[in-house]
């Protein structure tokens, strides 16, 4: 299923905390999806994002070019909790 719409969140102030997606035929409930909105410490990240979520063009040449230093699985999630 693709929606045939999606929610541009580039200059919205957004709540922090849950809010869920629901998917209805005919008034009747199919699922829902929940999100969860968190403070992120840096938006350097954000900055590299278009709207639809993929990387922008420069960050994009930066991959393409290996300019990151590679990093085992275990670097990476090395500073989350269990």
């Amino acid at each position: 299923m693709v929606a045939q719409s999606w929610l541009p969140l580039q200059g919205r102030t957004l709540p922090l905390g849950q809010w869920g997606l629901w998917v209805s035929v005919n008034e009747v409930p199919l699922g829902v999806h929940p999100f969860i909105w968190e403070k992120l410490a840096d938006n350097a990240i954000l900055n590299q994002l278009r709207n639809d979520g993929e990387i922008n063009d420069d960050l994009q040449q930066a991959v393409r070019q290996g300019r990151f230093r590679r990093m085992s699985l275990a670097e990476l999630l090395a500073d989350q909790e269990d």
